[in-house]
């Protein structure tokens, strides 16, 4: 049985409930799992820190706000985790409420063997999903600059650390230049290899390959990247690339994809499959227009879910450059995000290796106002906003 292979843990507070699912575990052949004494709070501490099971159990009789307890742990768990609820209070309101965030069930205590049985059997074996629910998964965020040296790498591999060290999301960032990719540099690190045979071979790559591969930057970001010798062809397949997204989209909240400015039915496909668009673009007619090149195509394909445009280097060249109401006007679209010029910042962040996360100043508060607009939780800036007054 499939279900025995997969890890479950639990966190209950009463002893009795601990022994009913005890027994419960052992009377299915369940070997690799884990029961702790707690409840919601004890797993939200512990999620933080480390990756969550696909499979958990969780009290929340102890909970004064027990939903959103339960969207705190969601945040912090990996997309794809199945999450059995158990508690006290025998109220329909809170069953939907449950059931309306993707708790996969919500069990009355004390805890029944039969009742236990069946759900846990079903979580584990995937047949009781509830009719309309899709499986869940982290967003995929496609990072491209209109045109090479706009700064998307350094967006990219900033806007992930916040994400991973700020607001504790599991992210995973790819580079996808296999010959001059700069990711693994931003952080100081090497290459892990191996991501050209997942391109090439997807057909003998599984999971436990991909997992190998993935170099943790810290505890909740990791690193793909390669750096192929240039003699040598790499033969792209999409269905590796499509294999590859699928994974990942299931164990992290945001994996971000670093994209070569070149175009080709690779680099199609991997746009099209992203849910959000974050086009780097600076005030030039060269980005004016590929930026408008690349958001046409996007539109003609009916691609991602949306586009985030950034105005990187703004004020670099105040004379020469064009306004930010032209470059909208002849790109037909808005400016999202507005990052003026830093000469210094950048470089000195790059030659160290390292990344802006916890850090105050301009660049750092504009690359944060980008990564909130992701989450949600703020309005895109119109034009240049409050950044301008900060320089």
């Amino acid at each position: 049985m499939a279900a025995n292979q997969e890890v479950f843990s639990a966190f209950i507070e009463s002893s009795d409930d601990i022994e009913v699912l005890n027994n419960v575990a052992k009377q299915l052949g369940l070997k690799n799992y884990e029961i702790k004494a707690g409840g919601i709070s004890q797993a939200i501490d512990l999620y933080r820190e480390k990756k969550s099971p696909a499979f958990l159990i969780v009290d929340i009789s102890k909970s004064e706000l027990p939903i959103s307890d339960m969207a705190q742990l969601l945040e912090v768990c990996s997309p794809n985790i199945n999450i059995i609820a158990v508690g006290q209070k025998n109220e329909v309101s809170l069953y939907r409420d449950l059931n309306k965030i993707g708790i996969y069930e919500y069990l009355l205590t004390p805890l029944f063997s039969e009742i236990l049985e069946r759900t846990l059997q079903s979580m584990l074996s995937g047949k009781a999903q509830v009719e309309g629910k899709s499986t869940k998964s982290g967003k995929i965020i496609a990072c491209m600059g209109s045109r090479g040296g706009v700064g998307a790498t350094f967006i990219a591999s900033n806007l992930a650390a916040m994400l991973s060290m700020e607001k504790l999301r599991r992210v995973v960032l790819i580079d996808l230049d296999l010959y001059f990719g700069t990711l693994s540099l931003n952080f100081d690190l090497k290459p892990s290899f191996g991501l050209r045979e997942v391109f090439e071979s997807p057909g003998r790559i599984d999971q436990v390959f991909i997992d190998r591969l993935l170099v943790p930057v810290n505890q909740r970001l990791f690193l793909l990247s390669s750096e192929e010798p240039l003699q040598e062809k790499i033969q792209y397949k999409i269905e590796g690339l499509e294999e590859l997204l699928t994974y990942l989209s299931k164990q992290f909240h945001y994996v971000i994809v670093d994209i070569p400015h070149y175009f080709n039915e690779f680099i199609s496909t991997m746009l099209l499959k992203a849910n959000i668009m974050l086009l780097i673009t600076e005030p030039s007619v060269a980005n004016l227009r590929d930026a408008g090149r690349l958001t046409h195509y996007l539109n003609l394909e009916g691609g991602v879910d949306r586009s985030i445009i950034v105005m990187n280097k703004s004020g670099q060249y105040k004379k020469s450059e064009l306004g930010l109401e032209e470059f909208e006007k002849n790109l037909k679209n808005k400016i999202n995000h507005t990052i003026l010029y830093n000469n210094l910042l950048p470089l000195e962040f790059l030659n160290q290796g390292k990344t802006m996360e916890n850090t105050n100043n301009p660049l750092a508060e504009s690359i944060r106002e980008i990564m909130l607009d992701i989450l949600g939780t703020r309005k895109a800036e119109k034009k240049e906003g409050w950044f301008k007054k900060l320089f």
